[in-house]
């Protein structure tokens, strides 16, 4: 028989059993929520809809797992042994998502319900809130469960209890940080979504594992520590008077309404900072990822500052200093937007993450105050600061983000004044008044129109995307150059917009054109290029709807593209375009703005080329941007459109990938007969090659490449699992 560990040596065992699978199970939710983000994507929401979609349904869970553990998980029995049954369920749960989110979109199978939804965003919102719901409930609830564990061994004074109640979130959030880290640099490239998705779900079962080897001996008759007051706390710690009032368990209190207030601020914020991040450091697949882990790993020493502290730290100050850091990021960022890149504009963004650490120390203060019953207090106040930060998430994201950052800043930072002079413990009503007032000025400030001029460029803010134009015409999106605003057509000749269309129509040949379709059409230069061959209709595919500003702004710079009778554009996602339309396309144009861009895998898969395949009459001809430079990224994409296509070619240097699963017509008497012809594109065409030539420079056709050769066998296949052409490594 094994002898019985003492009392003491088995509250050390379960201390430090909480505490491990407390960082893993934060570890494994902040992984499944960049992955059902990720998810959401690759079957048809769109990036901004499938980030929306996934951080309310998961803020949402956890607001509502924490209220019903507050409420009912005293019937749960021994905290331990349910989390431990929570963290089991979750593995079995996770695991089934990961396997739906797996199946694609199609005419069988679990594809049937993506397909279903792909003709309206708000059934996909619902099967996303039917799915993903059930787990972020069961993880809401950890928190609270954790507070009643620790609440039921942790003896000591009050400030000690506060200290601990505090760590809890300190510790669930470390474990996020790595999970963000892990999942955005290390587990999607090298392992693929589905199998991350499953090592989350490991995680998971690990936690379980933990929690049930640490948990206590059940005792014959569950035991409440006494409310100690801890000298030198004095009146700041009211755990003893409030436990006897009444509306201690009705209305919420003073705190718990400044914690929703608190909520809505910082999500805000953190909506602000991603885009702010994207626009100084790109809208690559790890800047999303790093901004997260910033967020997260300064939230996380702001509430252990407040953990550390004997006595709580002074609200008033610490929403005040954070106020002022938050203007003084703003003004920094902006002085430094305009600038070539380097360390001031960069500085000026990690600058930007500091006033998070003010979040994380007023978040550490007022949910340690006042805890009678930690079950039920603490997830009381989980609750509401959670309801607060989906709030934030709606407004800043669908209201904030057609503003100036410099708005958004404001917004925030007048919020944190207001808590600073928001009497702490009698006024709920004017917590309430003051939210409402925040909420409704980012909604009045969202009459403002979208194009903004200052000295040198002109901005147009979108719930999609930061549309950027200097005086030389230059587009930029989300801070990546995209194109150039034609200006008495110094359009013609580029490969990037006009001569993708030039080359489609090339490679077809004599065989005529009826329909084509643009998948990505930036600001419509492919899209009225292809308009110059008579009697071709076009189809256009954009999801970033700001650029239709630019396009209503400058009609003649972008070539009438947005009023252009035979020019149909659909401001949706391509692939949920092509999806749910059958109709087929001689030539369909199909442009990622860069391979490097979150996202750009969705638009050069395996699967999507398979998916324009199907789309593609007898014959038919996908010209696609393929290449940034990077020999690695272009080869892929080249082995990527063999493993497809019959025939595949390419222009300057794999800059254009032409694919067909018919020979294409792209030889040198071809390219003559088609100078000849009198449509007015090949004229166009024709002329330009003759002032090329007057000038000594080299023709289109001496950027032909000629047939692409196939590379090698171990060459990576782009996939919509594994978005490894993204990522940098592959440079």
């Amino acid at each position: 028989m094994v002898p019985a560990q003492p009392p003491r040596v088995q509250t050390a065992t379960a201390a430090g059993g909480l505490w491990l699978a407390l960082g893993v199970s934060g570890t494994a939710a902040i992984a499944n929520q960049v992955l059902w983000q990720r998810g959401l994507g690759v079957v048809g929401a769109g990036d901004t809809l499938a980030t929306s979609l996934a951080v309310l349904v998961f803020m949402a869970g956890l607001g509502l797992g924490g209220l019903w553990a507050a409420a009912r998980g005293r019937s749960l029995g021994e905290p331990m042994r349910a989390l431990a049954a929570i963290e089991l369920c979750l593995c079995v749960i996770n695991a089934a998502i990961a396997w739906l989110l797996h199946q694609p979109a199609g005419e069988t199978g679990v594809g049937v319900l993506w397909r279903w939804t792909l003709g309206s965003p708000w059934l996909l919102a619902a099967v996303a809130i039917a799915l993903l719901t059930p787990p972020t409930l069961l993880m809401g609830a950890t928190l609270p469960l954790a507070a009643d564990a620790r609440q039921r061994a942790a003896p000591g004074t009050a400030g000690a209890r506060r200290r601990e109640i505090t760590m809890l979130f300190v510790v669930n959030a470390a474990g996020a940080v790595i999970g963000a880290a892990g999942t955005g640099l290390w587990l999607l490239p090298h392992v693929g979504q589905l199998r991350s998705l499953l090592c989350a779900s490991a995680l998971s079962a690990a936690a379980a594992c933990v929690l049930w080897l640490a948990r206590p001996p059940r005792p014959a008759r569950p035991a409440r520590p006494a409310i100690e007051p801890e000298d030198g706390d004095g009146g700041d710690d009211r755990s003893a008077t409030r436990e006897a009032l009444p509306w201690s368990r009705g209305a919420p209190t003073a705190e718990e309404w400044m914690g929703l207030w608190l909520g809505l601020l910082s999500l805000g914020y953190e909506m602000y900072l991603v885009r702010l991040m994207t626009l100084h450091h790109g809208p690559y697949p790890y800047t999303f990822a790093l901004t997260l882990c910033g967020f997260l790993l300064c939230w996380s020493i702001g509430a252990h500052a407040a953990a550390r502290r004997q006595t709580p730290i002074a609200t008033r100050s610490a929403a005040l200093a954070t106020a002022a850091a938050i203007a003084a990021g703003a003004l920094l960022s902006g002085a430094t937007r305009s600038d070539d890149p380097g360390a001031l504009q960069h500085g000026a963004a990690v600058f930007s993450l500091l006033p998070v650490t003010g979040f994380g120390l007023l978040y550490g203060t007022l949910v340690s105050s006042g805890n009678a019953d930690w079950r039920r207090d603490v997830g009381r106040f989980y609750a509401l600061n959670t309801l607060g930060a989906c709030i934030g998430i709606l407004a800043f994201t669908f209201v904030g983000y057609e503003l100036r950052h410099a708005h958004n800043a404001f917004v925030i930072a007048v919020g944190l004044v207001a808590i600073a002079w928001l009497p702490a413990a009698r006024r709920p009503a004017l917590a309430r008044a003051l939210c409402a007032v925040v909420v409704l000025s980012v909604g009045l400030s969202g009459w403002a129109p979208h194009g903004r001029a200052s000295a040198d460029r002109m901005a147009f803010h979108g719930r999609d995307g930061v549309v950027e134009l200097d005086r030389g015409g230059n587009v930029m999106v989300d801070g990546l150059w995209h194109s150039r605003l034609s200006t008495e057509g110094n359009h013609i000749g580029k490969l990037y917009n006009w001569g993708m269309a030039v080359t489609g129509v090339l490679a077809r040949g004599e065989r005529p054109l009826r329909r084509a379709l643009v998948v990505g059409n930036g600001v419509g230069i492919t899209a009225a290029t292809l308009a110059r061959v008579p009697g071709l209709h076009i189809d256009a595919y954009e999801i970033n709807r700001t650029l239709g500003a630019v396009m209503r702004r400058y009609p003649e710079r972008t070539l009438h593209a947005a009023s252009h009778p035979r020019i149909d554009i659909r401001w949706r996602d391509g692939r949920a375009g092509l999806l749910t339309d059958p109709r087929r396309y001689d030539l369909i144009v199909s442009s990622p703005l860069h391979l490097s861009q979150a996202g750009s895998t969705l638009l050069l898969s395996v699967e999507y080329l398979e998916l324009v395949r199907r789309r593609l009459t007898d014959g038919g001809v996908v010209v696609l941007f393929s290449d940034e430079g990077h020999a690695a990224q272009a080869a892929m994409v080249a082995a990527t459109v063999h493993s497809r296509f019959a025939h595949v070619a390419s222009f300057d240097r794999q800059l254009i990938t032409l694919a067909s699963d018919r020979p294409l017509s792209l030889t040198a008497d071809d390219y003559a007969a088609a100078l000849r012809r009198p449509d007015p594109l090949m004229r166009q065409l024709a002329q330009h090659e003759r002032e090329r030539s007057d000038a000594g420079k080299p023709s289109l056709w001496d950027r032909f490449d000629g047939p692409l050769a196939r590379p090698p066998a171990t060459t990576p296949l782009i996939t919509d699992d594994r978005p490894v052409v993204e990522y940098p490594r592959f440079r």
